[in-house]
């Protein structure tokens, strides 16, 4: 453990001492950064997780980078971080299923590096509808960028709208440089789902009841002044 906290320390000032120019990480050495993108399609939800590390994070978390042995480290670590995402609709939870991992190593300030991976989960979701709620419970204590998008392909919509719908970093590939300063932490989303269909059916259903009540009443006035006549 002393070791440990020894070469930390070691990191933090290798990348003090580097150029200010060198300093990678747009949200800061000590971040972990979040992004889910959830798809709801009628069958499934598909969810995009992504957990971008800075540089010290990395070099905390990842001893394996210089062993070359990240890969299976990740993988190890994926079930982890998928247990602690939580998705439900209407109450009931959805298990995420994790199909795929993957990870890249990007060079970073101090001669250090950063870590970036994407993982690939999905759950059973054949419901025609439904209020979805998902939690992102990983690294609470860490500062970061913390997005959730959500999308759903039709018939599905958002009857109540979709606060969620724009990808403001996309997928943490491209930080706003004018958002910095208030990044969003978002780690906790509810949002009502059905089929497109069902709303727009209630709105053209009311609009031929309008027109048919406009045109009652010449009728009626016909009728009246037929009898006057």
């Amino acid at each position: 453990m002393e070791t440990f906290k020894k070469l930390s320390i070691a990191a933090f000032v290798l990348i003090l001492l580097c150029p200010f120019g060198a300093i990678a990480h747009p949200m800061g050495n000590f971040s972990i950064n979040h992004y889910s993108k959830l798809i709801a399609d009628g069958e499934d939800i598909r969810v995009d997780y992504i957990l971008d590390f800075a540089e010290i994070p990395t070099f905390q978390m990842f001893p394996e980078l210089r062993t070359g042995a990240l890969q299976p480290r990740v993988r190890d670590l994926a079930e982890e971080w998928t247990r602690k995402l939580r998705l439900t609709a209407d109450g009931q939870v959805l298990m995420l299923e994790l199909e795929d991992s993957t990870v890249k190593v990007e060079p970073g300030a101090g001669g250090l590096s950063t870590v970036r991976v994407m993982l690939k989960l999905k759950s059973r979701w054949s419901s025609k509808g439904g209020t979805l709620h998902f939690t992102d419970s990983n690294f609470p204590e860490r500062i970061g960028w913390k997005e959730i998008v959500v999308q759903a392909a039709p018939p599905l919509g958002f009857p109540e709208g979709n606060a969620f719908s724009t990808d403001r970093s996309g997928a943490l590939a491209h930080y706003p440089a004018d958002l910095l300063a208030a990044a969003p932490n978002v780690t906790d989303v509810s949002i009502r789902i059905a089929p497109v269909e069902s709303v727009s059916a209630q709105s053209t259903s009311a609009g031929p009841l309008n027109v048919a009540g406009t045109g009652a009443a010449p009728d009626r006035l016909s009728q009246i002044l037929g009898e006057e006549v």
